[in-house]
């Protein structure tokens, strides 16, 4: 695993990210998701362990380049949708 966070949120709800690369990243499926947080820190494991509110969510970048995204006039839909606000 090459990063991983999570924090608290309203309603006693943690939000947990999980990030890899290649042969790192973690499973879509839920099952997955919890095999992975599984070996990280117990906070992690536990965070994982009840009913999931949201859905899993990802994101995948194929390339490695640079952009200037202050210029743009706007947003790509495929960039917004990596993108919440």
């Amino acid at each position: 695993m090459a990063v991983a966070g999570l924090g608290t949120i309203e309603r006693d709800q943690w939000l947990v990210l999980l990030m890899g690369y290649d042969d790192s990243r973690p499973g879509r499926a839920l099952e997955a998701f919890r095999d992975t947080c599984a070996k990280l820190p117990p906070v992690f494991a536990g965070a994982t362990r009840d009913a999931v509110t949201g859905g899993i969510f990802t994101c995948n970048q194929a390339d490695n380049r640079r952009r200037d995204y202050a210029a743009l006039a706007r947003w790509s839909s495929r960039t917004a949708t990596c993108i919440r606000t």
